[in-house]
């Protein structure tokens, strides 16, 4: 029986925003492009800025993977599609580590 070689897969969250999630992934995938690591950066949540960041760091698109915006089938699908050549890095919010999707935030003034 032949195994399949799986990338490695590394995902970043912490207990809240402003943790510095997308800082120390920056960092990390800085680190690995400079020593030649082909990385493939997945984003989950809304925002465009900190993807942004990420295709930067990598040189290629930072895919995001947000449940509650692409559906659970899309993002599992997406995952091994976009990364079967390189190195994944996953930024996530808490709501990987609460179990479920996430949800819009509400500004503080609604």
């Amino acid at each position: 029986m032949a195994i399949a070689w799986a990338p490695p897969r590394l995902l970043l969250a912490g207990t809240g925003g402003d943790s510095g999630k997308t800082l120390v992934a920056l960092a990390l995938v800085r680190a690995m492009v400079r020593d030649g690591v082909p990385v493939q950066v997945f984003k989950k949540g809304p925002d465009y800025i900190d993807a942004a960041w990420l295709a930067w760091a990598s040189g290629r698109e930072a895919r995001n993977v947000e449940t509650w915006m692409m559906g659970e089938g899309a993002c599992l699908r997406s995952i091994p599609a976009a990364s079967r050549s390189s190195s994944a890095i996953g930024v996530s919010t808490t709501g990987a580590t609460r179990g479920g999707p996430t949800r819009p935030r509400r500004s503080r003034d609604s």
